[in-house]
């Protein structure tokens, strides 16, 4: 969302232009600064993926501290951000984890769990194929429940829930916060240039 509102802001006050800002936020502002950070520290240096995603969530929060001042923030905005969190923690508390059925797609899944693939553009390897021996539930937040990856490689394949984590709830807690907060940080400058 926040990558989305800095490129709309960018463009011309017409909403066609989100055809072009939606692609270019998604792409330009999330997923290939995102994969720029998850190959070397996840696949390269075997980091958890986590370390990766708050690395990203560190860079983004960056720009937002020198707009730390006191003007009256956007009512329209925290209410918008408010509508986006209540639901989102609702299904965080409210939703059973263990019950969670994914079709997963990407790195294929087979009994093979050591054979090994240039990854990255022949940056570095990794293992070619996810598979059940491998799987740490507690670590990967989910688990392969699928008797198709046992018997050869599968595209396609299903993954389970797991229970969650001790700390889940307040995580879910400081996720809603920061979500909150950054909807009346970011755009306090351009609520004083407007006054002045």
């Amino acid at each position: 969302m926040g990558s989305m509102a800095l490129l709309v802001r960018a463009f011309p006050p017409n909403p066609m232009w989100a055809f072009i800002a939606g692609p270019l936020a998604t792409l330009g502002l999330m997923n290939v600064p995102f994969m720029a950070l998850y190959h070397p520290l996840v696949t390269a240096a075997g980091f958890h993926a986590s370390y990766a995603l708050w690395a990203f969530r560190a860079i983004c929060c960056l720009p937002l501290l020198p707009k730390l001042g006191s003007p009256r923030p956007a009512k329209g905005l925290l209410a918008q951000m408010l509508v986006y969190v209540i639901p989102l923690a609702y299904v965080a508390f409210a939703m059973d984890p263990t019950q969670e059925k994914r079709s997963s797609y990407g790195q294929p899944c087979a009994p093979a769990c050591e054979e090994m693939e240039s990854s990255f553009w022949g940056a570095f390897t990794r293992k070619r194929y996810v598979c059940q021996a491998s799987n740490r539930p507690a670590r990967d937040l989910y688990r392969i429940c699928d008797a198709q990856c046992s018997e050869g490689p599968h595209e396609f394949y299903t993954t389970c829930g797991v229970e969650p984590g001790d700390d889940f709830k307040i995580r879910v807690l400081v996720h809603a916060a920061v979500l909150v907060m950054m909807a009346l940080l970011p755009f306090r400058s351009s609520d004083k240039v407007k006054s002045q």
